[in-house]
């Protein structure tokens, strides 16, 4: 009988410390470190003009199966501290990058679903972004997922450091009546079933309250 033994993995977010912030540990069951990713050690990202230092926080962990097969990935969610761009990182068990999609804004919530039935599982992203300070949902392939969101190329929320996105889907929603012009909104929360799934849309700074959300059915 094979006894498989979990790994730990450890994400930092420290606002205070950008060489402790921003990195994944892999520890093995005996407490040994396997490897570090470091997220500093993506792009420098430049809106606007304005390069943003490369201080970033890992927001969130998830482990999927997303092709299929015996192998899990990593799925990191990267905020970048104390502005934006977000990013969804995908690594394999061995530190190897596999995708990475940029957002010129926040990223809030993700999840996975295979929605055409071909064995492999789309990545489900929610948050906001700049330009409109409005809510979005990108749906990525994870066999060829890079670049940045679609945005205003005269805007100072666009970027050429990295190419066009590869997404499936960029979706923009309507802002929600809690909008009054500074608070951004944003998809805050996703659940996925069988073939469906259902978004959540809710002004940022009311979202604690948990008495703005507004439900959106997808097929």
């Amino acid at each position: 009988m094979v006894i498989k033994k979990n790994e730990i993995l450890l994400g930092t977010a420290e606002p205070a410390n950008i060489n402790f912030s921003g990195k994944l540990y892999n520890i093995n069951s005996k407490g040994k470190l396997n490897w570090i990713y470091d997220a500093k050690d993506s792009k420098k990202m430049i809106y606007g003009g304005e390069e943003y230092i490369n201080h970033y926080r890992i927001m969130g962990i998830r482990v999927a199966n997303l092709f299929g097969e015996s192998d899990k990935q990593i799925i990191m969610h990267v905020a970048h501290w104390p502005y934006f761009p977000s990013n969804i990182t995908v690594l394999d068990n061995d530190k190897n990058l596999l995708g990475e999609y940029w957002n010129s804004g926040r990223f809030h919530c993700v999840d996975f679903l295979d929605l055409n039935g071909d064995g492999v599982k789309e990545i489900i992203v929610g948050g906001e972004t700049n330009e409109t300070h409005g809510g979005v949902l990108v749906v990525l392939d994870p066999r060829d997922m890079w670049g940045t969101s679609p945005q205003d190329s005269t805007k100072k929320y666009f970027t050429k450091s990295v190419q066009r996105g590869t997404e499936k889907y960029f979706i923009r929603f309507p802002h929600s009546p809690f909008y009054r012009g500074r608070i951004s909104d944003g998809i805050m929360r996703i659940r996925c079933y069988q073939n469906y799934f259902i978004v959540e849309l809710a002004n940022v700074a009311m979202f604690e309250r948990k008495k703005n959300l507004e439900e959106c059915v997808m097929f």
